[in-house]
C-alpha cells in the first residue's frame, strides 16, 4: 500500500521540481526516506515531537504557516 502512494508522489515530481510537506512523520519515515532519494523533491517533515534534526516540530492543531509556504504537496500517513 505505502508503495504505490509513494509511487504517485513520485509521479509527481517526473517533471518538475516539487516541493512537499510530511505532517506528524511520527516513527514512519519510510515514505519521506523513498521521496527523499529525488533530486526533484525538497522534503519538509513535521512532527510535535520530532526525534531527529531532519524533523521539524510543529504542531498541526496550532500550525506555523510559514513551514507550508509554496508548498505544492501537503501529506499524512495517519
Amino acid at each position: 500500500m505505502w508503495q504505490d502512494f509513494t509511487e504517485y508522489l513520485l509521479n509527481e515530481a517526473e517533471s518538475n521540481p516539487v516541493k512537499m510537506a510530511e505532517v506528524g512523520i511520527g516513527k514512519f519515515g519510510k515514505v519521506a526516506e523513498a521521496l527523499s532519494k529525488n533530486d526533484n523533491i525538497t522534503l519538509i517533515k513535521t512532527d510535535i515531537n520530532p526525534d531527529n534534526d531532519d524533523i521539524i516540530r510543529d504542531d498541526i492543531t496550532n500550525p506555523n504557516l510559514s513551514l507550508y509556504e509554496d508548498v505544492d504537496i501537503i501529506y499524512s500517513i495517519r
